[in-house]
């Protein structure tokens, strides 16, 4: 009985060797999770034998218990390798079809635009719906696939100005023509970049001339606003006036009350005012190659064009003319130049225009318990029975952590714990085999009376 006992010492601390090896072998195994072997002590009794006086007979291994702590995370440069800060697992199809977990987040993108593990295993995530391929639909769950294709051209459709334009201007006579070419025919001006459907950039520039000062009995100060866009090509719209040798504008007629706000817009297609509550403070811009002259048409190949410059940020104080923001929505084409994951796993391509595309947002599955999870080796998990179904959401919702981008999470080794777990189970082995010497020795004792 004595061998059997030490046998299963022996084998016991065998076990913890080599749970302790294999993890220091793993020691630089990116998203690795330790394990330590737990034991249970065996003991034999009979139906009616007495607790009190039975003996032992040995240990056994109960568990070889996968540790899931954090790990630390370390930073790297590539964009695509990503650390999972808290609970929770990469969701992966392997070749076969068949769902896998893992943690380790070495990812790159294949030949068909597909982000991979080392293995060829793709990595899962929510996809972005085909009516806007800016919105994360989390209904449908693919695999992510990068695209490497230009981004379309957009044309400008709206635009905003916040301005101040000065109420102590001299007044212009409405006679007056606005000639963007005669300075003295505008009190100020100023331009911002716009695009046509084709994504090139075109000038277009807004005139300020004062007609009107308040005066007494309410009367509103009376400016026309002009506006001139240039196209790519230098054809201006509306087109100079062959008639005469002036540079033609759309002109608008734009009124402020007595505290400098703005309260009408009319002519060329805008209506509106602010005491009747009808309207909106917009200048349509047509473009129009159909538009009666001298607005004009776009560029050849690119569609008719309106733009909607919102000046309701417009105001008229006492103060020097200033542009605070123009906005507009439009851009050029752009190539692919990065690709980013923000911490709640959406990933999202930057573009050499400046403008951004969401492809795709990772998600990440939680257990009840992880220990149970079946082990696969290449730093894979599956699900099993005792790990209990995924809960799939995305980072930072629910129990699971947040991800991070250009970084990776090392394993969970202490190297000093290890190492001192590796001196005691050579202990433990030795004492374990001193059991067998001895009872072979008291064993040749009995033999040899």
């Amino acid at each position: 009985m004595p061998f059997d006992i030490g046998l299963s010492g022996i084998n016991a601390a065998h076990a913890d060797l080599k749970v302790t090896s294999n993890n220091i072998a793993n020691a630089a195994t990116i998203g690795f999770k330790s394990s330590r072997a737990e034991f249970a002590n065996v003991y034999s009794l009979s139906k009616f034998g007495a607790a009190s006086t039975a003996i032992g007979r040995g240990v056994r291994v109960s568990d070889v218990s996968q540790q899931f702590t954090q790990g630390n995370i370390s930073f790297t440069e590539n964009n695509l390798d990503i650390a999972i800060n808290g609970d929770g697992f990469f969701n992966l199809v392997d070749n076969a079809g068949s769902k896998v977990y893992s943690r380790n987040g070495q990812f790159k993108v294949d030949k068909n635009g597909f982000v991979v593990n080392n293995d060829g295993y793709k990595l899962q995530g929510y996809q972005v719906t085909s009516a806007n391929n800016d919105t994360i639909n989390t209904g449908d769950i693919d695999a992510l696939q990068l695209t490497t294709t230009q981004i379309a051209p957009q044309a400008t459709t709206t635009s905003d100005l916040i301005a101040n334009i000065d109420a102590s201007s001299t007044v212009i006579p409405a006679a007056t023509v606005i000639d963007p070419q005669d300075p003295t025919s505008y009190h100020h001006t100023t331009s911002y970049t716009t695009f046509d459907s084709l994504g090139n950039e075109m000038l277009t520039s807004v005139y300020f001339q004062k007609n009107v000062d308040a005066v007494a009995g309410g009367v509103n100060s009376s400016w026309t606003v002009g506006v001139r866009t240039v196209d790519a090509a230098g054809v201006a719209m509306p087109a100079d006036n062959a008639a005469a040798p002036i540079q033609e504008t759309i002109d608008y007629t734009v009124e402020f009350d007595t505290a400098g706000n703005l309260v009408v817009i009319s002519g060329n297609g805008a209506a509106y005012d602010a005491g009747a509550g009808t309207g909106t403070p917009v200048l349509p811009l047509v473009y129009d190659g159909a538009t009666t002259a001298p607005v004009g048409g776009p560029p050849t190949g690119a569609n008719n064009q309106t733009i909607a410059l919102d000046i309701s940020g417009v105001t008229q104080y006492g103060a020097n003319f200033s542009v605070t923001d123009i906005q507009q929505n439009g851009f050029t084409t752009g190539n692919l130049s990065g690709i980013e994951v923000d911490q709640s796993g959406v990933v999202v391509a930057r573009f050499t225009n400046g403008e951004s595309k969401n492809l795709g947002q990772i998600i990440l599955s939680g257990f009840a318990n992880p220990q149970g999870l079946s082990q696969q080796g290449d730093n894979l998990w599956a699900e099993s029975f005792a790990s209990g179904q995924p809960v799939v959401n995305v980072p930072g919702d629910g129990s699971l952590g947040i991800v991070q981008s250009g970084a990776l999470e090392e394993p969970n080794v202490n190297l000093t714990e290890e190492l001192i777990s590796l001196i005691t189970a050579q202990r433990n082995f030795q004492a374990n085999s001193k059991i067998i010497t001895t009872a072979d020795t008291i064993s040749q004792t009995i033999i040899q009376m």
